[in-house]
Order: structure tokens, then C-alpha cells, then sequence
């Protein structure tokens, strides 16, 4: 069920909203005052689109840090001529994995500072 405040998606046994904390009704006998506002529909929308956006940047963080950690643990055990080519890929993979952090973060504290003027 949805919540008729903030518009997030709630399991249908939650009494309160998980998100904003408003009393959920028991939604499961048919009313006709129980079609999703427009409003809420977009919000949940633009919601859902934002989660997606970052679980992506966070994905792809994440794979940056341990391909960075895995490479530097195998150029200890490579030859010295094959060590450089290797530090330079972990180089560029952490280089990655901060930009990718720093973008999420941007993400969020806009996302935060648009929830907090509306």
C-alpha cells in the first residue's frame, strides 16, 4: 500500500508509513477515494528513478574499490617489469571509485535540499 503523505511504497501488515511515519488506513476493501493522486504517483516516480540512479553509482563504486584492492594485491606478486601497468589501472580504478562517490553524495544532498524547501 501507499502512503497518501509522502507516497512511499509500504508492506501491507506496516501500521505506519516506513518513510515519513503517517498512519497508514487498511487499504485492502475497495473504496473509490483509494486511487493514487497524481501528485503522489509523480513523486513516487521521481522516487523510484532517484533509488535507481544511485544504487547504479553505488554499484559501480563499489566495483571500482575491489577491482582497485585486487589489482594492487596481485602487482606484490607479479614481475617488477608488469607491476606498472597494474598500479596505473588501481590508480585510475580509485580515481573512478571517489569521482563515482562524490557524484552520489551531490546526488543526495540535492535531492535532501529539495525535499527540505518544498
Amino acid at each position: 500500500m501507499f502512503c497518501r503523505k509522502c507516497g512511499t511504497e509500504n508492506r501491507n501488515d506496516r501500521k505506519f508509513c516506513s518513510n515519513c511515519g503517517e498512519p497508514l488506513r487498511d487499504y485492502t476493501k475497495p473504496r473509490e477515494d483509494l486511487i493514487m493522486p497524481e501528485d503522489v504517483r509523480d513523486n513516487h516516480a521521481k522516487l523510484v528513478k532517484f533509488n535507481n540512479t544511485i544504487n547504479i553509482l553505488r554499484s559501480v563504486y563499489w566495483i571500482s574499490l575491489v577491482l582497485s584492492v585486487i589489482l594492487i594485491i596481485v602487482s606484490f606478486f607479479v614481475p617488477k617489469v608488469a607491476k606498472f601497468p597494474c598500479a596505473m589501472v588501481a590508480v585510475i580504478l580509485v580515481v573512478i571509485f571517489f569521482i563515482v562517490y562524490v557524484l552520489k553524495e551531490f546526488l543526495v544532498y540535492k535531492h535532501n535540499k529539495k525535499d527540505k524547501n518544498k
